[in-house]
């Protein structure tokens, strides 16, 4: 077992991790092209636009996460520094660190496998392509398991059951997907996303049954209106990077450098996602045609990155608002441990379902957030000693480190409450 978990590890590892989504994708999205028979000159014009979009959306991404990381990082350091916070959250390629690892690509291998016995048992609609994010979900809930147990298969098994019930979820909140972002033939199959729509949901029928919030009047249309030229995207995001600047004690040239940065990725990040939807619909065409002659009236997904769901400047401006409300909640939650610090960024992920349940409503996607963010913190601290240890038993932190490091992003997803029950307090 240990040769066949080297073996694949040497041969696909390297591989996925120098091409990265922007490269793997394109190939994969040529193949389904071909495969749904819509072909050779649609299906590598599709590949590349495809390419194109991901490479624009990811660039204006790390620029939104590079310009706002070092305001959200001051805020939480200025107002949480005296606090008795005592893990620390490094982000969330500290995580991808830890569980990139021999056993997670067995890991994610196998998770290819249940997602094909699925779509043939007709368990599920969505085909995941997004394998490069899978390292992020199962793959570091495999290795956590794996570092504890040393045993393959249990690892091999937990992150099979994240996948299959991920590849569910993905399923049941297509409609939603479809009908926020409106890409076709799209869905989200993120861990780290999906989950919070399990809770997004019932927060949003709750307060449908409050007059003056079920009419979801507080939405981008409204702010325009009634803030007119400040209500702009160009000028919102002038506001949010200034007010974040100075919320961090940034110096006013940091302050300015911030706001013109959040205008440029408001304006741009739409933008790219309108490239990426000229390479998405014909595909989507193809395979609906296709599973019409061959399944009858049978649909298929494709399950993408939740990256192509940040450039709605609702999930923006939430996710934004947010930063400083979420380093409030860890100064003031009983029982919270974990300092907010590089993952405060990532909220643009973590909160996209309490906006498109919200249908954009900035007041109603907030106090969904606030409960969300809430859960993530809780779930946080209790995780972060399980990634910490993890990330010992692979030799990323000496083993004499005693400052727990672990992330909010992943490290707050809702099944490590079912990992720290069944490992306990490391």
């Amino acid at each position: 077992m240990e040769q066949i978990i080297t073996f694949i590890s040497n041969a696909m590892a390297p591989i996925i991790s120098e091409l990265g989504g922007v490269a793997v994708m394109p190939v994969v999205w040529l193949i389904l092209g071909l495969v749904f028979g819509i072909g050779w000159r649609k299906s590598l014009t599709s590949a590349i636009t495809v390419a194109v979009g991901l490479a624009g959306l990811y660039l204006v991404l790390g620029f939104f996460l590079n310009s706002i990381t070092p305001a959200a990082t001051a805020i939480a350091v200025r107002f949480g520094g005296e606090a008795p916070l005592d893990i620390i959250d490094a982000n969330w390629v500290f995580c991808w660190g830890v569980g990139y690892q021999p056993v997670t690509v067995l890991a994610i291998v196998a998770g290819i496998g249940i997602n094909i016995v699925m779509l043939l048992l007709r368990l599920t609609k969505t085909l995941n392509i997004d394998i490069f994010s899978d390292f992020l979900g199962q793959g570091l809930a495999a290795a956590v398991v794996y570092a504890f147990t040393e045993n393959v298969w249990l690892a091999v098994g937990v992150a099979v059951v994240i996948s299959a019930y991920r590849l569910l979820l993905a399923d049941l909140f297509y409609p939603v997907v479809q009908r926020y972002w409106k890409i076709p033939g799209v869905t989200f199959s993120q861990s780290g996303v999906l989950e919070w729509g399990l809770l997004s949901w019932p927060i949003a029928k709750f307060l449908d049954l409050f007059p003056g919030l079920r009419e979801g009047r507080f939405n981008e249309e409204w702010v325009r209106k009634h803030f007119g030229i400040f209500g702009e995207t160009v000028f919102l995001g002038v506001i949010f990077g200034a007010l974040l600047g100075i919320l961090g004690g940034l110096r006013w040239t940091a302050v300015v450098l911030l706001a013109v940065n959040l205008a440029a990725t408001l304006t741009l990040m739409p933008r790219m996602i309108s490239i990426l939807m000229e390479a998405l619909i014909p595909i989507s065409e193809g395979t609906r045609d296709f599973m019409m002659k061959r399944g009858g009236s049978r649909e298929l997904y494709v399950g993408m990155d939740p990256a192509i769901g940040t450039g709605d400047r609702g999930v923006l401006a939430v996710a934004l608002l947010m930063v400083p409300i979420t380093v409030a909640l860890a100064l003031i939650l009983p029982g919270n441990r974990i300092l907010p610090l590089g993952d405060l960024a990532t909220l643009v992920f973590t909160l996209q379902f309490a906006v498109a349940f919200n249908k954009g409503d900035i007041l109603r996607s907030l106090i969904t957030s606030i409960v969300l963010v809430i859960a993530t913190l809780y779930i946080a601290t209790a995780a972060g000693p399980l990634v910490f240890q993890a990330a010992k038993y692979f030799g990323m932190i000496d083993a004499a480190e005693t400052a727990t490091t672990s992330c909010m992003f992943i490290g707050g997803q809702p099944y490590w409450v079912v990992l720290r029950a069944m490992f306990g307090t490391p």
